[in-house]
């Protein structure tokens, strides 16, 4: 191609006139694009004009997008570049040779850009370039509609992009300590619509918007979920396990925990036999007593909400019986046989005993509280040993009882027996001593009597009163008769009116469980504790003579506590009057501070004295006023001027008591008797009048 003619600059402008008139009339439509070039809104681009970079002709123009207008920006004639005013519409357009360059870009600045260069054989040829200005997306913002809503409700998150060019990606996460960040499933483009949200929603929420030029992550919004209580659950400490519930011993440390999932969190009331007891989630009971039996109520409730659930659970304190277990042997079948005997009775369970046989390796009789075993006589060795287990919740392990009744110590010559634990109406009898040699054989019988310990004196209960909660009985008694006494034994059973108030094991209305059996025999008083409140007892005293037992007292059952409302009396009175006083005292001040405008109940309470009990006052301000006369006479001197006489009045000299002078001075009506005229025609009450007051003076 020969480009010298296109240097004649007569040539160009033939050309340039017909190729802007071109452009103008036409605008973007005279053909399609040659290239798409995509700018970043604020950044910098490069549109070349053609293949060779060093023109010496050519023009831009700039058609806006979806207009038919074109506009020239920049143009060279001859080598002298020009970029016009209206470029900057678009950003900073500059020309490097023929590539225009616009930095800054500006979304105005989208378009169609058209390059004409004139060449010797082709004519102008048009270059069309379309620009696309994309926008960076900005940084989202998050919006949610309910951010602490109700487990159940709808919620709605939706994220906002103001600037960038689409299309534009949402990519949503939620955050937790539990998951740690985790992409949310039910997001649908800028929108989470949360139809039915529950406590799995909590959580931390972003929005992330992505386009082809950059993404930017929006705050974090927290949603929280209110709900719950859900149904309590209750731990025991330490945990085991009754037939009923819960179990513990007696004297334990027991710990109660209840845990219901709630947000925000619940407070936990605790209710013992529906009376409430507690306000915490943690109950502790340092040492649990058989009184403390029943059921425990762990109620949860959300103060937000007002809803709340209940669990209810069966704790039975364990006890062991009182006193120690008793176990002996007895001689049966006229004395052929031994009975072994073991006893415990009373506690929560009843105490599990069952003998042991030879081998102390299993028991072949087991049963409860009492245990009976028989045993041949031709079974048993001399000075057998034979061992009672008895085993209980309360205990550690298992107790041992082991009794030996008879003893058979036999040398050459002799042979001694011994019996053990001799009760009067069981060991007294005949004994045989069989001896036996090889010519024959003898018999020696023995008869032992053994003596019954006196009976003790009877006994007779003085008091037995329970105490305020009905957990505790005071007893006391006294006794009656002669007779020796090594202590006393108080016992218990449950009273008729409350058998259907207790369970089947417990309700042994016909059985006397022993309460305590180690009194001094010097005490006559005692206070019994683990009462059931729920539970009416008959209680009786026997007293004890070492193994002899006196006639049981009389069976009453407890009566309540005597109302006192002595010091309720006491104490009202007192609060009374201190109201009463602070009453009057406010009434008095009331009365003072308002005397103005209240005189009568002033007057009422601080009445004046009357009116003849008052000081005549006009006698000493006659006199006061007498003495200032003279005084103003004496001061006056002889040669001070005369005052004027005073006319004569009606009563003369006499009514004022005074006359003229003897030496013809100028005589002075009194003023003091003004004022005491005056003072005796005031009314006696205090009603206002008017006074005039007129004094006069002649020569």
């Amino acid at each position: 191609m020969d480009y010298g003619l296109l240097r004649a600059s007569y040539f160009w402008v033939l050309l340039t006139f017909p190729c802007i008139l071109l452009t103008v009339v036409y605008g973007q439509f005279l053909s399609k694009p040659d290239e798409t070039v995509k700018g970043v809104l604020g950044g910098r681009v490069q549109l070349e004009c053609a293949e060779f970079s060093s023109l010496l002709y050519f023009i831009w123009n700039f058609v806006k997008l979806n207009t038919s207008l074109s506009l020239p920006i920049a143009s060279s004639f001859g080598g002298s570049s020009n970029v016009h005013a209206i470029a900057a519409r678009l950003g900073d357009v500059s020309l490097i040779n023929s590539t225009l360059v616009i930095k800054n870009l500006q979304t105005s600045a989208e378009g169609t850009y058209v390059c004409q260069v004139p060449y010797e054989e082709e004519g102008v040829q048009p270059i069309y370039i379309d620009l696309v200005i994309l926008v960076p997306v900005s940084k989202p913002l998050l919006r949610i509609n309910n951010s602490a809503a109700v487990e159940g409700s709808p919620v709605m998150l939706t994220c906002l992009v103001k600037n960038g060019t689409g299309p534009i990606e949402y990519i949503w996460h939620r955050n937790t300590i539990q998951d740690g960040t985790v992409p949310v499933a039910d997001a649908n483009g800028s929108v989470v619509s949360l139809s039915s949200v529950n406590r799995t929603h909590i959580g931390w929420y972003t929005c992330t918007g992505k386009n082809e030029v950059n993404q930017e992550t929006s705050d974090k919004v927290y949603l929280d979920v209110i709900y719950g209580p859900d149904d309590p659950v209750i731990n025991i400490q330490p945990f085991a396990i009754s037939e009923t519930g819960f179990a513990a011993n007696e004297q334990e440390e027991v710990i109660m925990t209840c845990l219901a999932s709630s947000n925000p969190p619940c407070q936990y009331i605790w209710f013992y036999n529906n009376s409430q007891i507690y306000s915490g989630q943690m109950y502790v009971i340092s040492k649990i007593s058989r009184s403390q039996t029943g059921t425990y109520t762990c109620l949860a409730q959300n103060s937000h909400l007002n809803t709340r659930t209940q669990l209810t659970i069966s704790l039975t304190v364990y006890y062991l019986p009182d006193g120690a277990p008793t176990c002996t042997a007895l001689a049966r079948n006229n004395y052929k046989d031994v009975a072994l005997w073991c006893s415990w009775t009373g506690g929560l369970p009843p105490a599990r005993l069952r003998w042991l046989k030879s081998s102390e390796a299993e028991s072949d009789i087991e049963s409860f509280s009492n245990v009976t075993r028989l045993k041949r006589g031709a079974e048993i060795r001399n000075g057998s040993t034979y061992t009672c287990v008895i085993s209980h919740p309360g205990l550690r392990g298992d107790a041992v009882c082991r009794t030996t009744k008879y003893g058979v110590k036999q040398e050459a010559h002799w042979s001694n027996l011994t019996i053990r634990d001799t009760e009067w109406n069981v060991d007294g009898g005949n004994y045989q001593c069989l001896a036996i040699n090889a010519v024959g054989n003898t018999t020696v019988t023995v008869n032992l009597q053994v003596m019954k310990h006196p009976t003790p004196p009877n006994v007779t209960i003085s008091k037995l009163m329970y105490s305020k909660q009905r957990t505790e009985v005071d007893v006391e008694w006294m006794t009656k008769g002669s007779g020796n006494l090594t202590g006393f034994i108080v016992q218990r059973q449950v009273s008729k009116r409350s058998a259907g108030k207790v369970p089947e094991n417990d309700a042994k209305i016909n059985n006397w469980d022993i309460v305590i059996n180690d009194i001094e025999p010097e005490i006559r008083g005692h206070k019994l504790g683990g009462m059931d409140p729920s539970i009416v007892y008959a209680f009786r005293i026997l007293a004890v003579n070492h193994r002899t037992t006196g006639f049981p007292s009389e069976v009453k059952t407890p009566a309540d506590p005597p109302f006192n409302a002595y010091p309720a009396v006491i104490g009202a009175g007192v609060g009374g009057m201190l109201v009463a006083v602070v009453a009057m005292l406010l009434v008095f001040q009331y009365i003072v501070r308002n005397r103005e405008n209240n005189p009568r109940l002033h007057d009422l309470f601080f009445r004046p004295a009357p009116a003849e009990a008052r000081e005549h006052i006009s006698s000493p301000e006659d006199a006061e006023t007498a003495a200032d006369i003279e005084d103003s006479e004496n001061n006056a001197g002889p040669g001070a001027p005369s005052p004027a006489p005073a006319p004569p009045t009606a009563s003369g000299s006499e009514a004022t008591g005074e006359g003229p002078a003897s030496d013809g001075s100028p005589k002075l009506t009194s003023a003091a008797a003004a004022i005491s005229q005056l003072s005796a025609a005031v009314p006696p009450d205090d009603s206002p009048v008017n006074v005039t007051i007129t004094v006069t003076a002649s020569p």
